[in-house]
């Protein structure tokens, strides 16, 4: 028996891009940018992104059907 996986490519590539944005947030890059109003809107913001990507990333997998 045969276990194909195929990949939707559309939320994987948001998935790149909502942890490039969580990346940029943590690094403080995206601050040139974008400027929050506190601390803690830049660490919701970083928290959204990152558990963005991992759900994009869980939804671009999945089994074929034959």
């Amino acid at each position: 028996m045969e276990k194909t996986l195929t990949i939707n490519y559309s939320n994987l590539i948001g998935a790149i891009i909502a942890f490039t944005v969580a990346f940029s947030i943590g690094q403080g890059t995206l601050q040139n940018y974008i400027s929050f109003a506190g601390v803690a809107n830049e660490i919701g913001c970083f928290i959204m992104s990152f558990f963005m990507g991992v759900i994009l990333t869980i939804c671009s997998f999945s089994k074929s059907s034959k």
